[in-house]
Formats: structure tokens, sequence, C-alpha cells
């Protein structure tokens, strides 16, 4: 799972724009779980929700996260979708 700073280092790259996703995660665009008082996005659905974009494909998608992940010092655990 993601932090929301770690999130939008993936999504929108240095310097991260939590403002943006924390916006999303309140218009339930992308998936989040709470834990405790923490919000989360859980890494197996954001990379669902970044292959259903429109224009891109699921390896697209993943190899722009993991290069973003690698970028942002972040572990890149997948790298392309069987």
């Amino acid at each position: 799972m993601y932090s929301i700073p770690q999130t939008a280092r993936l999504l929108f790259g240095d310097p991260p724009k939590p403002k943006k996703v924390w916006r999303m995660v309140a218009a339930h665009e992308i998936p989040s779980v709470r834990v405790g008082g923490k919000t989360y996005i859980p890494r197996v659905e954001l990379e669902a929700w970044l292959a259903q974009l429109p224009s891109v494909s699921a390896n697209e998608a993943i190899t722009n996260l993991g290069q973003r992940a690698l970028i942002a010092g972040l572990r890149a655990e997948r790298t392309e979708v069987a």
C-alpha cells in the first residue's frame, strides 16, 4: 500500500501534489482504504485503476508507475501484467 504522498509522487512526479490525490480520494476517483487514522492507496487497486484509464495499456501504466517509483525512491514491486 502507498501513502497519499507516495501516491502523489507516483502519479504526478516530484514535487508531489498530495492535495490533488486527496481530492481524488474524496471524490472516489481512485481507490483507497482507511487503516486507523491514515488513508492508503492499495498497490493492486491503483494498478487496476491506472490500467482502465483511456489510451493507456495495463503494461504501459504499470511500467510508468514503476519508473516513477524509482524516481521517487520507492520500491517498484511489479513491472508487467500477465
